[in-house]
């Protein structure tokens, strides 16, 4: 029996207005047969920020590097991601060859890792997934990507009809 995919869910910028969106997202994600681990700082509370930055900075890089987490999740966006950019150890999450996904704050981690050779996905984040009824479209390229090396997205547009190839960039 193959083992059960694990993820992890962390906030490393801004805390969550609705901290039951973290119970929703890990009952979406279990369904599809995932092992959730959620951080302590999905849970916490500093001002506008997801418990201290000493609290997110270590969840962040323990997560990434821990070899049973086969997916860090970002809980949401907002800020505060920005104020750890400078204490990550990228070149550990590297090595460790580490998923990780989130957009809005999360970028400013994504663009930071990219520049220090990492890969990493503008992807929705928990958030998204703990609402009511997750987008369809989401859902599906969403986990399209992560069971695939390339993946492609049609989309129709009115407009002239042109073909462009490349990578995307959330």
């Amino acid at each position: 029996m193959a083992h059960a995919r694990t993820l992890g869910l962390v906030a490393p910028s801004g805390c969550l207005p609705d901290p039951a969106v973290i119970d929703r997202a890990a009952g979406f994600f279990s369904r599809q047969g995932w092992r959730v681990i959620a951080g302590e700082s999905v849970f916490a509370r500093e001002q506008r920020f997801a418990g201290p930055d000493a609290l997110r900075l270590a969840e962040l890089q323990r997560f990434a590097t821990d070899p049973s987490i086969d997916l860090v999740l970002s809980a949401r966006g907002g800020y505060g991601l920005s104020r750890l950019l400078d204490r990550i150890d990228y070149a550990a999450i590297r090595t460790r060859k580490a998923r990780l996904a989130g957009y809005s704050d999360f970028t400013a981690f994504n663009l930071a890792y990219l520049a220090h050779g990492g890969v990493s996905f503008a992807a929705p984040s928990a958030v998204d997934f703990g609402a009511e009824r997750p987008d369809p479209f989401t859902v599906e390229h969403f986990f399209g990507i992560l069971q695939s090396r390339s993946y492609a997205v049609d989309v129709s547009l009115d407009g002239p009809a042109r073909t462009a190839e490349g990578r995307l960039w959330g």
